[in-house]
């Protein structure tokens, strides 16, 4: 069952409940007052009211509750019309840097009249007469990856 479904006289006991809940934890007024401060400590105590009365909770049911207490703050009085919220829509580009080793195999073919050897070939390419990337690439394989950096590059 999706909260936003839920008739107000249901949605306020249900408030009143996350409420009692949140007041364990952190100061409701704080939360209407800054959610963004507020947001990772009282998530998990609405996810679990919510799964605990059988309603879908997820980051739309989460905000949806947020939104409805910060809209109405007094939602305990029943002469007062819910304010229901909006749902918007924000696209988060979140950038992440990171560092690949990569294993590249590539193959040279050599036609000679004598054997060629490994130490043959490390004395061409030290001498600049062969470089093994010039060859065919055969096999890419990633071996490791080190994440290194990540920012917020917008939220709209």
């Amino acid at each position: 069952m999706k909260i936003q479904q839920i008739k107000d006289k249901a949605l306020r006991d249900i408030l009143s409940q996350i409420v009692s809940s949140l007041n364990n934890e952190i100061d409701i007024e704080d939360l209407i007052d800054d959610y963004e401060r507020e947001f990772t400590a009282s998530y998990p105590i609405i996810d679990s009211e919510l799964r605990s009365l059988g309603i879908d909770s997820d980051m739309e049911s989460i905000t949806y509750v947020i939104a409805l207490l910060i809209e109405n703050p007094n939602f305990g009085d029943l002469d007062e019309v819910l304010v229901r919220p909006s749902l918007e829509s924000y696209e988060v580009r979140h950038v992440y840097e990171k560092r690949l080793t990569v294993e590249v195999t590539y193959l040279t073919e050599f036609k000679s009249y004598i054997p060629i050897t490994e130490d043959i070939v490390r004395d061409l390419e030290s001498e600049s007469l062969y470089h093994g990337a010039d060859g065919d690439k055969i096999d890419e394989d990633v071996t490791d990856t080190e994440w290194t950096d990540d920012w917020i590059e917008s939220v709209e």
